[in-house]
């Protein structure tokens, strides 16, 4: 899960289509069902579906900072008077 979060704050600063929430969780979900089937595959791990929840919520945890800061600024800009 930890590994998720800085996945989950990058991926909004490095790609503009990734600012939406639903997209950071669709990413989140997507990069943890690779890594769970690849462990399936090769026989390196075990597929968890608790991985996956705990990884996408880590992306979820990620996201917050960069979306509570974001709306900060913008409401911070919208609300300067001149």
């Amino acid at each position: 899960m930890i590994a998720f979060v800085p996945f989950g704050m990058t991926l909004p600063l490095l790609l503009k289509r990734f600012r939406s929430f639903k997209k950071v969780v669709l990413a989140s979900l997507c990069l943890s069902l690779t890594f769970e089937l690849t462990q399936l595959l090769f026989n390196f791990g075990s597929f968890d579906v608790d991985d996956l929840t705990l990884n996408t919520f880590g992306g979820i945890l990620g996201y917050t900072p960069f979306h509570t800061l974001t709306s900060y600024k913008y409401h911070k800009k919208k609300s300067k008077v001149y």
